[in-house]
């Protein structure tokens, strides 16, 4: 009897196991974002050192998003469509977004009322702190505010990120 109940707690933990381990992947699966480790990272043909490099990215923290894998290969598309495979090694799971379009205000709170915290021109790069479907949480250079989730590229629509 007392082998009976080892063999369940066993099966118990080894389910628990299991059930992390697939929520943690879902958490992780392409489609995702992610950013760049490194100040230059290079893009290839294809997924191993053997492929042409096409482009170096040269902007550490610029999000990308992951839409394959490929052993330690991550096939990317950045926010001008630019597609291609990076080594992992040149990618962080940390959060970041760009600001799209013109001139975008950073506001105190997550509402177009709230008081502007700083400008932010196009094409800044910001790390995501929070997203609450419509707006996200943002910081960057010491400012801390609430954007607009259309006013940034890195987060998919309606995302919510704690």
């Amino acid at each position: 009897m007392g082998a009976h109940r080892g063999v369940l707690a066993l099966g118990g933990v080894l389910l628990g196991l299991w059930a992390w381990a697939t929520s943690a992947r879902a958490e992780t699966a392409p489609p995702r974002f992610v950013s760049l480790r490194h100040d230059a990272v290079h893009v290839r043909a294809g997924p191993s050192q053997d492929y042409p490099i096409r482009w170096t990215y040269q902007r550490q923290g610029l999000p990308v998003q992951v839409l394959r894998e490929y052993e330690h290969w991550r096939f990317v598309r950045d926010y001008e469509g630019g597609e291609g495979w990076v080594h992992a090694s040149g990618l962080r799971r940390q959060r970041t977004v760009l600001v799209t379009g013109g001139t975008r205000v950073l506001r105190a709170e997550p509402r177009e009322s709230a008081k502007p915290v700083a400008r932010l021109e196009a094409g800044v790069v910001a790390k995501l702190e929070k997203c609450e479907r419509i707006w996200c949480r943002l910081s960057v250079k010491g400012f801390s505010g609430w954007m607009p989730q259309q006013h940034v590229w890195g987060v998919r629509a309606g995302e919510r990120l704690e």
